[in-house]
């Protein structure tokens, strides 16, 4: 058999573009849209149609269905569903019966991933912002405060106590106006531990000196106060103080401005003069202590005459002011004497001051004195006869 080489060559070039061309007269049947997620169904066989060589110069013929390579050129051809999935099926049709043109759809494009949603924090809020969360904070504190009852405020039991300021770590002098019998502390008072051995003059306690009207105390260092101190006086009164203890040099604490008055040696001294000043029977003391009586009654004995006085006698606290005697003509005269502070401030006195080699019998009605309250002072004196 006999093969024309012009057609041999018109379909080997027919085969080599079977995707470019299709036959005018050929009708596909395009498959609708598949919705994403669903099975697409098995694509039909399309209806086969005569390819279609392109326009060449020379019109080619037509091979004969007994020759291989022709046969082989006018086999219908099926195109995979994929590719026409996109087809609008009325477009296909319409291009069918007019002119023979098909529309092949492109793939769609392909959708945009979702941008990754970032991590949200919140921001700070502004200056205004927090301004106005604060005082709507406040309104809400202060409306709440408002309707809840305030509970009542407990009393300070120790806000009407005035206190006697002194060191919590040096000395402190007390003077009071007459002879202390005791002092007290409340229990806990910060006092400095005594030794076992300690005497009566160890600072560990309480101090006395001048007949008693002075008082040394020592606090332990570092004490806080009030400390509540009671001190018991030998005229019966009693003096209650709240110590304030604070850093600082030693108080002097002044009791009714008491001054510090004769020390013990100074008094222990008069004692002794007195002492021996009254060294007579037990009878002539007897005697003179009721003469002397007498006289500080009113009663004037007889035999005695009043005198005329001398001038008054100073001293460093007082003054002792005559104020009448009396004389029998013998060997025994009466004074009576007022003693009488400088001011206002009260001084301590006793007997044994104005006792004297001379001096029998004494009577004083009071051992604290001042300007407007002095003391009566009454003296039997014994006068030698050789000195008369």
């Amino acid at each position: 058999m006999r093969t024309n080489p012009t057609r041999l060559f018109l379909a080997v070039v027919a085969l080599s573009f079977p995707a470019v061309t299709f036959a005018q007269s050929g009708g596909f049947i395009v498959p609708p849209p598949t919705p994403p997620g669903s099975t697409r169904p098995a694509a039909a066989a399309p209806q086969p149609a005569p390819a279609v060589a392109p326009t060449r110069t020379a019109a080619p013929t037509t091979a004969p269905a007994s020759t291989p390579v022709a046969a082989a050129a006018n086999a219908p051809r099926v195109m995979p569903a994929d590719s026409v999935s996109g087809v609008n099926p009325a477009s296909s049709a319409a291009g069918a019966g007019s002119g023979g043109l098909i529309d092949i759809a492109l793939p769609s494009a392909p959708k945009p991933e979702a941008a990754p949603v970032a991590d949200l924090k919140p921001s700070a809020p502004t200056v205004p912002a927090q301004k106005a969360a604060a005082a709507h904070a406040k309104r809400h504190v202060a409306a709440k405060e408002a309707q809840e009852p305030k509970a009542a405020k407990p009393l300070d039991p120790y806000a009407g106590i005035v206190g006697t300021p002194v060191s919590d770590a040096q000395l402190n002098r007390f003077v009071f106006p007459e002879a202390v019998e005791g002092v007290f502390f409340a229990e806990g008072a910060p006092l400095p531990e005594c030794a076992k051995d300690a005497g009566p003059m160890d600072p560990c306690k309480p101090v006395f000196l001048n007949g008693r009207r002075m008082m040394l105390l020592q606090l332990r260092a570092g004490a806080k106060g009030p400390i509540q101190m009671l001190v018991h006086l030998r005229s019966g009164r009693m003096e209650t103080m709240n110590l304030m203890p604070s850093p600082g040099p030693g108080a002097i604490v002044r009791v009714n401005g008491a001054e510090d008055g004769a020390s013990d040696t100074r008094l222990a001294e008069g004692k002794a003069n007195a002492a021996a000043a009254t060294e007579t029977t037990m009878a002539d003391s007897e005697q003179n202590i009721a003469l002397l009586s007498r006289f500080a009654k009113g009663d004037i004995p007889g035999g005695f005459d009043s005198e005329n006085v001398g001038a008054p006698t100073r001293y460093e606290y007082f003054d002792v002011i005559p104020m009448a005697q009396w004389s029998n003509g013998a060997n025994w005269r009466v004074h009576l004497m007022q003693v009488r502070a400088f001011g206002s401030q009260p001084v301590a006195i006793n007997a044994g001051l104005f006792r004297g080699e001379r001096v029998r019998a004494i009577a004083l009605d009071r051992e604290t004195i001042t300007e407007q309250a002095p003391a009566q002072l009454y003296l039997l004196e014994y006068v030698p006869t050789e000195q008369q």
